[in-house]
């Protein structure tokens, strides 16, 4: 069920009809002045005591349409996004005809694109559609801010992967021991409800490895992770399987709704990750147990929202105290992660985002002491061997980053995924991977794979070096590259591109950070934002500490003496 905001809306106005009564659609009224229909849309939370003043996804339909005439729209009123639409970015539409497709093709089709300040009315965004030339009354098109990617796509989209599935889980539960045969795949893939948030819809976790680690108990059975406090409520569905100390991967998506390139890298990296042909993912669910939560703001996503939950809040601005009536799924992300951290197998954690004042793909990283910053910096540098469109030189891994204060509710980024969960773990590996909502500054062309490599997908390669506007198949190539970039740092790529490339080998790489490191470091350090941190530190050390101390080992011996004393 996707609860709607009090402003959904369906109005006919002529022949055509508009509505935004859908998940994740965003108009809130609309009128006609002559020839142009005027539009305004809802703010976060609107309605509500929590309503604020971001107001820029919009994703509405249009019914009634005749071909060949030509559709004007004016925008009002929306947060001042003058940057990005001065850089070519336009709305993404979609004309559903009626026939069934998998993913919707949305596409950027629009014309006459412009955008102004308005005294009255704020940044204001003009643009129009010409009907295609065999549409019909029926059809519906379909009008966002970018690429849109709604609770119910992920729902339908996790179905599916369940039932993809189904078929070898069962079999290898029938078997109860770690048979190949059982599971020619070799790919572990398990989904159940980590929590719900507020308003009652899903957060999912999954888990994905090879069977390569996991632990079977001397019955047989496959020993499971414990269930955490107040996490994972559906007691029918049993807890994934543990695998020792394999190392965990953890990567998020969506905590700001309307970031919708979050959803595409994460679909791109868990297409790759659970591709049967490909030796490369087959290598990476070797290293890693990966836990992935597709979507941590369900509820925001599902309202429309562009960057807050439904109590108006900026969620990707509290995991350093989370509070679990409060804050649900941020305080089960943050559980989950220092649960495996307390277990001694967290190995990364990445958070996806979308950006909409710098241009490309970029990570935010943290400031660490000289040595853990070259392993930090060399993720990011591998990345960038690894996509097209991952900008290194775009990357911010500064103390002054780490603490910024947002311009809008004047929250700082010590409460961010990437920094609270470096402050309650001092993990090495902790990013937030952006992309641009359109396009890049500059491009990387990649050094070949090796010749014995077998045919395998690869990123769409540039054809110039003038970058492309984004499209769904770049952030997802972006997403592939998290776990290429990830196989190369554990120097376990079967066809690595770096041997070809101008460093000739990882150690190559490292001495390249190295070098780059030093450079940056001579340029002065932020004792302020340092300071800042270090409070930050002190500050919520008991209640991380707190946290840490609550929850249960994963090891079977520790499991079987935990169910001895019950």
């Amino acid at each position: 069920v996707c609860v709607r905001p009090l402003t959904e809306m369906e109005v006919q106005l002529g022949q055509l009809c508009f509505f935004s009564n859908f998940d994740s659609g965003n108009l809130a009224k609309i009128e006609q002045r002559g020839d142009v229909f005027v539009c305004w849309t809802a703010p976060d939370a609107a309605g509500t005591e929590f309503e604020n003043t971001c107001r820029t996804w919009f994703y509405f339909g249009v019914r009634g349409g005749i071909a060949g005439e030509r559709l004007q729209m004016e925008l009002r009123g929306m947060n001042r996004q003058a940057k990005l639409y001065s850089q070519g970015l336009e709305p993404v539409v979609y004309v559903d005809t009626g026939e069934p497709v998998r993913k919707k093709p949305f596409s950027r089709r629009c014309e006459r694109v412009t955008h102004a300040d308005d005294e009255d009315d704020g940044f204001v965004l003009r643009f129009s559609f010409v009907f295609p030339g065999k549409h019909q009354p029926q059809h519906v098109v379909y009008f966002a801010f970018c690429y849109p990617y709604s609770y119910a796509d992920q729902q339908a989209a996790l179905v599916l992967l369940d039932q993809r599935f189904a078929a070898a889980n069962d079999a290898a539960a029938a078997a109860g021991v770690d048979q190949p045969a059982a599971n020619p795949q070799n790919i572990y893939y398990h989904r159940e409800l980590l929590t719900t948030s507020l308003d009652g819809l899903r957060v999912d976790l999954l888990t994905v490895s090879s069977l390569r680690g996991m632990r079977w108990a001397a019955d047989g059975s496959c020993v499971r992770e414990p269930r955490l406090p107040g996490l994972f409520p559906h007691t029918d569905t049993p807890r994934a399987a543990c695998f020792g100390a394999k190392p965990v991967f953890f990567i998020s998506s969506r905590v700001h709704p309307g970031e919708t390139p979050a959803s595409h890298m994460f679909n791109g990296f868990l297409d790759f990750l659970l591709d049967e042909s490909d030796a490369r993912a087959a290598a990476l669910r070797d290293c890693f147990v990966f836990k992935l939560v597709p979507m941590l703001n369900p509820d925001g996503v599902c309202r429309g929202h562009y960057r807050s939950d439904t109590r108006g809040q900026n969620l990707n601005r509290f995991y350093n105290n989370p509070d679990p009536k409060i804050h649900p799924t941020i305080y089960a992300a943050k559980k989950l992660v220092l649960f495996h951290h307390k277990n001694q197998a967290l190995h990364s954690y990445v958070d996806l985002h979308a950006h909409a004042s710098h241009r490309g793909c970029f990570i935010y990283g943290n400031a660490l002491d000289d040595k853990r910053q070259v392993d930090n910096v060399l993720f990011a540098k591998l990345l960038a061997l690894n996509s097209p469109y991952f900008e290194f030189d775009q990357c911010d891994f500064s103390e002054k980053n780490m603490a910024a204060k947002d311009k809008r509710d004047g929250l700082t980024k010590d409460g961010s995924g990437r920094v609270g969960v470096f402050i309650a773990t001092n993990m090495t590996h902790c990013y937030t991977l952006e992309c641009n909502y359109n396009s890049g500054r500059t491009v990387n062309f990649l050094a070949p794979l090796p010749r014995d490599c077998p045919p395998v997908p690869d990123p769409p390669s540039p054809s110039s070096a003038v970058p492309p506007r984004y499209e769904v198949l770049h952030f997802e190539s972006v997403g592939r590259a998290i776990g290429l970039a990830a196989l190369d740092q554990m120097n376990a790529n079967p066809y690595s591109r770096v041997p070809q490339s101008e460093f000739g080998s990882l150690p190559g790489v490292v001495r390249w950070v190295l070098a780059h490191n030093k450079s940056k470091k001579d340029s002065g350090t932020n004792f302020q934002a340092r300071q800042a941190i270090s409070d930050a530190k002190k500050k919520y050390h008991a209640i991380n500490q707190g946290v840490f101390d609550s929850l249960p080992l994963s090891s079977p011996d520790a499991i079987a003496a935990a169910a001895a004393a019950a």
